[in-house]
């Protein structure tokens, strides 16, 4: 009686232990919670080997955040859920971006510390970005540093090495 008892609470423990690392077939689970799939993993680790990320979701896609090993910048890498790339954002310094990005923020937010961040897909379309984290919002420039309310594209793929 005690190998029955002993036995079943074996298969019901793998049974629970089973039930709570139940991640869909292909996908891969972060420690945030976000089913990433394979194809994705795969691309990222192909075009940033040896790097280490924190995936979350970008409206539909899957977003790699990551701090760059040489110059300790943030960097964000978007896929889709086929593993095309999306976009690349880049924490940038302050000589790198227009004039007019810097002087915006001054003149609308004088007392805040602000990263801006550039980002581009495929198409060569390049922006530039900050949130201001009192409003949880973002102020978005196109490449010239002009300022608009909205985010003025949308990402399309950007070429890549692929596993497919």
């Amino acid at each position: 009686m005690k190998k029955i008892f002993l036995l079943l609470a074996i298969v019901f423990s793998i049974t629970a232990l089973n039930a709570q690392t139940n991640t869909p077939v292909g996908m891969q689970t972060t420690p945030a919670g976000v089913d990433v799939p394979s194809i994705v993993v795969n691309n990222f680790t192909l075009n940033e080997p040896n790097t280490t990320a924190v995936w979350r979701m970008d409206e539909e896609n899957y977003a790699a955040d990551y701090k760059d090993k040489i110059t300790g910048q943030g960097r964000t890498v978007v896929y889709d859920r086929d593993g095309n790339l999306m976009r690349r954002d880049y924490e940038v310094e302050y000589t790198v971006f227009p004039a007019s990005v810097g002087q915006y923020y001054s003149e609308n937010f004088p007392k805040e510390k602000y990263i801006v961040w550039s980002s581009e897909d495929s198409g060569g379309n390049l922006l530039y970005y900050y949130s201001y984290h009192d409003y949880g919002k973002m102020v978005w420039f196109d490449k010239d540093g002009k300022y608009s309310p909205n985010k003025p594209i949308k990402g399309v793929p950007v070429k890549n090495k692929t596993t497919k």
